[in-house]
């Protein structure tokens, strides 16, 4: 039934601790803010507890939740079927709240699986593709590198996938011969496509309040979205990219065409 009792207790004036089972965490307890108690904290402790002559204290309770799981994986289109047929390892995935604060990041592993273990809610998933790959789908099927609501209020997410390809500069299919009449202007020695281009940068904390990010002091899981165009209106808009600053507070978008961001 979840209850506790300490027996025989001298008059005296009392605090009370709770040590949280395996993969629990704090809500609040009986003098705690959700129950209107004096005490801001809600690590488990209840404080100044008085046991007069005789008398039997109760509802001195403590409120938990259980952690939820979030599981995934990030896989290779490598038939152009846009469906998954192998593991990506090493892809950076972003646990975004709904505040859209980046709780955690985590690397998906030899078998393109990624876990995240937080507290009951809902969440954004935000994956960084790896340098080369581009976006095909996943499992909301909206913005491609964005799974946009993971609820984990009442149970585990354990079914979300992003699926990425590599990008090629190759041409795909066969040529075919349409000779004219008349040839059209000179031909070029070695016609080469547009390159593409990227956009990087870090972000940093300013610790020493004088207005400068400091070096020393690099913003880790920062959530960075890239909008197409240039003062695009981005609370209505959708990011065409997104991703998080990594161990550095770098962030890269590659494989830009010429034209103009936000």
């Amino acid at each position: 039934s979840g209850d506790y009792c300490f027996y025989d207790l001298p008059v005296g004036t009392y605090t009370v601790t709770e040590e949280n089972p395996p993969n629990f965490v704090d809500v609040t307890d009986a003098d705690g803010p959700l129950l209107q108690g004096p005490n801001d904290d809600t690590d488990g402790t209840i404080l100044a507890v008085p046991v007069g002559p005789g008398e039997n204290v109760t509802a001195q309770d403590f409120v938990d939740e259980e952690l939820r799981t979030i599981i995934g994986q990030v896989l290779e289109d490598e038939d152009n079927d846009d469906d998954g047929d192998s593991p990506i390892e090493g892809v950076t995935v972003a646990l975004v709240d709904s505040d859209g604060n980046v709780v955690d990041t985590t690397l998906t592993g030899a078998d393109g699986n990624f876990t995240f273990v937080a507290e009951p809610g809902v969440y954004t998933l935000v994956e960084t593709n790896l340098p080369g790959y581009g976006d095909v789908t996943d499992s909301d099927g909206n913005n491609p590198n964005v799974i946009g609501t993971v609820d984990i209020t009442t149970d585990d997410d354990v079914d979300n996938v992003f699926v990425d390809e590599l990008q090629s500069s190759v041409p795909s299919g066969s040529p075919t011969a349409s000779p004219t009449a008349s040839p059209t202007g000179a031909p070029t020695a070695s016609p080469t496509a547009t390159p593409l281009g990227s956009i990087c940068g870090t972000v940093l904390e300013d610790d020493d309040n004088d207005d400068v990010g400091d070096s020393d002091a690099p913003i880790v899981g920062a959530l960075i979205s890239l909008f197409d165009g240039a003062g695009a209106d981005t609370d209505a808009a959708t990011p065409i990219a997104t991703t998080a600053t990594d161990e550095s507070g770098d962030y890269c978008f590659y494989d830009l065409p010429v034209g103009t961001y936000t």
